[in-house]
């Protein structure tokens, strides 16, 4: 199991994310996101708000170089 934060994660804060695969751990981010703008934050909001202005090339590309790194980051 890995854990970054969501700022790593082009989230707006520094709550630990976790995940046993690149997918589980971006799985966990939009639902942290999910709750988090379900609550009124703003920051997050504009977070997602950036992330879907992404192209689809340039959002595959990201997760690409996420995937790439995952092995890198700290054990939980």
């Amino acid at each position: 199991m890995k854990k970054t934060t969501c700022n790593a994660l082009k989230g707006a804060c520094e709550t630990e994310i976790q995940g046993a695969t690149p997918e589980e751990m971006a799985e966990n981010a939009k639902k942290h996101a999910m709750e988090l703008m379900g609550q009124g934050d703003e920051a997050h909001k504009a977070a997602a708000m950036k992330m879907m202005e992404m192209s689809s090339e340039e959002q595959r590309k990201w997760f690409e170089e996420f995937k790439a790194s995952f092995d890198a980051l700290p054990e939980v």
